[in-house]
């Protein structure tokens, strides 16, 4: 092969790694490394032998514009970068990315924004859209909890309250007391009795004999009449109460004509109660027991304590000791004392 067929085969061969410099790219992520030609004798001579340059060592060497520096060899020779060979750049592989499904984006919230800025408050507006994300939360409000809380502790405790109440009801034993063992009416008069019950729907009133005396629900007393039986009176009893828990009460019909004073009676001399209890003055042995003036009169001595209604209901205020006094209203010279303590 001739010398020219050699020429043109180098020629052929030589790659071109003439760069502009200034519009050269470097990537300082990872060293390059230029794989150049062997140069020829005569390059050898003139230019000196080309090594191996890392991204590192153009950091050093060059400026922003590509221009070399701090290098005495660059220095020292007017080079320009025409004359500047460089090879080219080897591109990174990248690798080829994998069709997967992609998540739907989520739902934005647009924003616009009006700003002030400085002393001439330029307005400047901003429109712009923004991922939104709605936080999913399956509590509640605590104030709402609270709420459902409260209300629940509330209603749980009406219903305990109602079965004690119940069965404290269920429980508590039947009682029914009477203001007096005795009253005395006049023909076709009435008199209300005098009772206390913790039941009243289970109190019934009851007479031993109803062409004499009557009485309804509430326990009033009726006279149908009179007729003479040699003793001066009519009799008949009325009974309060249940079959099992009752009192009983002697009604007497003394004629219209016939007044009888009352000489004597009983009442409890000790009462003791708690307070806002209740409890009833009864008044037995009336004598006579036909007498026609049996009507009382309570009176308290320290109210605060305990206090007394017109028909003898006795209340218990507060803690302490007081006295009641019982007297008849026609002859008040007939009176008894009762001690009441309240617990």
């Amino acid at each position: 092969m001739s010398k020219k067929g050699k020429k043109e085969e180098t020629e052929v061969k030589q790659v071109n790694t003439d760069v502009d410099i200034e519009n050269a790219y470097y990537n300082y992520d990872e060293p390059i490394v230029y794989e150049t030609k062997k140069p020829s004798f005569f390059k050898k001579i003139f230019r000196g032998k080309k090594k191996v340059t890392s991204s590192n060592d153009l950091a050093q060497e060059e400026n922003f514009y590509g221009n070399f520096g701090g290098n005495e060899e660059y220095n020292n020779v007017n080079i320009t970068p025409q004359q500047v060979q460089q090879p080219p750049m080897q591109q990174p592989i990248q690798q080829q990315p994998v069709n997967k499904p992609q998540p739907a984006p989520p739902p934005v919230q647009k924003n616009n924004y009006n700003e002030d800025f400085g002393e001439d408050k330029y307005k400047m507006n901003y429109d712009y859209t923004q991922p939104f994300e709605e936080e999913a939360s399956d509590s509640k409000p605590i104030s709402k909890n609270l709420g459902y809380g409260v209300g629940a502790l509330l209603l749980v405790g009406l219903v305990i309250f109602g079965v004690i109440k119940l069965m404290s009801g269920a429980t508590e034993k039947y009682y029914v007391n009477v203001g007096t063992t005795s009253i005395s009416i006049r023909p076709y008069e009435g008199e209300q009795i005098s009772f206390l019950t913790n039941d009243s729907k289970k109190t019934k009133f009851t007479s031993s004999d109803e062409n004499v005396v009557t009485v309804n629900e509430w326990g009033y007393v009726t006279a149908k009449g009179y007729k003479e039986t040699g003793e001066g009176y009519m009799k008949a009893t009325i009974t309060v109460g249940t079959s099992t828990t009752n009192k009983q009460i002697d009604v007497y019909i003394v004629p219209t004509s016939v007044s009888v004073p009352m000489e004597d009676f009983t009442v409890p001399s000790d009462i003791e109660l708690s307070v806002n209890s209740k409890m009833l003055i009864e008044i037995s042995n009336i004598t006579p027991p036909n007498n026609t003036r049996q009507v009382f009169d309570y009176i308290s001595k320290d109210t605060n304590v305990a206090d007394v209604s017109s028909v003898g209901i006795v209340t218990g205020r507060r803690k302490g000791t007081t006295t009641i006094e019982v007297r008849n209203h026609i002859n008040k010279n007939i009176s008894k004392i009762i001690n009441v303590t309240v617990k």
